[in-house]
């Protein structure tokens, strides 16, 4: 988590406190256009942060 900029760490602490939200949601809430957060997001479940279920809804992967 230390090596997360500033956009990257906003995107895993709205994800941390609401679990199953949304891609759209977290664009909406961080004010930012779709391309800089699905880079961001796509970063964070390669990296393990996050995991995203079937329904495209993400949430913190506890056991990374």
């Amino acid at each position: 988590l230390a090596s997360l900029g500033p956009m990257q760490r906003s995107i895993f602490d709205y994800v941390e406190q609401n679990p199953r939200c949304t891609q759209a949601a977290i664009i909406e809430h961080l004010y930012r256009i779709e391309q800089q957060i699905n880079g961001a997001v796509s970063r964070q479940l390669e990296l393990g942060l996050l995991r995203i279920a079937s329904s495209g809804r993400l949430f913190v992967n506890n056991s990374a």
